[in-house]
């Protein structure tokens, strides 16, 4: 193959890329145009947490995780998909979300930013009762807390037992789980929740969220158990329960073993299981 030959080749492969983008892009743009009628058909509901779809992005997005055969890096082709879902969905209605970055406010920030995109507005605040008052008062539609992994943290969590009647966990991020925001080695893995004024959404693979006490602080659930403990700070837990539970259901699901451990049990939300890529 000559030199010319070679450049040849190559610039009719630029133009087979530019050709895909420019339909890729009329795809994007012949999407945005049914947001008119998507909004239409919302316009009933003032609620702007019905804009927020937790487990429909679950599904789809395990869709896309199961369909997807080629070498490009599938965490790319997620954060690709997230862009564009909270591009149309600010299209529709004024979508705000608050967050308290605890002591990593890079990492934090990316982990949001990585579930919300660059469309939506992001406000970062000093302490998670500054970001949960903008939820409460309506300033915005959802506020993402970390996991207790300390003291301040841990009260936090134990005193949203009085708010959860309004407000639920509707996520736990980060969804799929690779690339920067989810390190290979392990280390440096942060997680967080999303609440939300809308109830949890079912997607087909569900945890339920459980705050409680433990009657013994050393207590864990046997392996292979449908329930997972997350964080404790002495007496007080968060647990993940396998499957979409309600304040009236969850009680049959519980493990036996953890009948007389778990006392003052409540549900706090649900979410969908997070996707392992790596």
């Amino acid at each position: 193959m000559t030199k010319a030959t070679s450049q040849l080749d190559l610039s009719k492969l630029r133009q087979d890329i530019d050709r895909i983008d420019t339909e890729l892009h009329d795809l994007i743009m012949e999407r945005a145009a049914l947001m008119d009628s998507i909004a239409a058909a919302k316009k009933a509901s003032t609620d702007q947490a019905f804009y927020l779809r937790p487990g429909r992005e679950a599904h789809i997005q395990r869709r896309l995780w199961e369909r997807h055969k080629s070498n490009f890096p599938l965490v790319s082709l997620l954060r690709m998909w997230r862009e564009m879902i909270n591009g149309m969905t600010s299209l529709q209605t004024d979508l705000k979300a608050s967050f308290y970055p605890g002591d990593r406010p890079d990492r934090f920030t990316n982990l949001v930013s990585n579930q919300f995109g660059s469309a939506i507005p992001l406000l970062s605040k000093a302490s998670p009762d500054e970001a949960f008052s903008l939820l409460e008062t309506g300033g915005v539609t959802a506020t993402v807390i970390p996991a207790p992994t300390n003291t301040e943290l841990a009260l936090w969590w134990r005193d949203f037992s009085a708010k959860r009647h309004e407000f639920s966990v509707i996520m736990r991020l980060p969804f799929a789980r690779a690339g920067n925001i989810w390190p290979k080695d392990g280390g440096d893995r942060l997680e967080c929740f999303v609440i939300s004024r809308g109830q949890p959404e079912q997607s087909g693979d569900d945890y339920t969220l459980l705050a409680a006490e433990l009657t013994d602080p050393n207590w864990r659930p046997a392996e292979g158990s449908a329930l997972s403990l997350m964080s404790t700070d002495e007496r007080f837990a968060l647990l993940a329960l396998s499957g979409f539970h309600t304040e009236q259901s969850f009680q049959s699901a519980l493990p036996s073993e953890s009948h007389e451990m778990l006392t003052k049990v409540k549900v706090y939300g649900a979410y969908a299981a997070p996707i392992e890529l790596s």
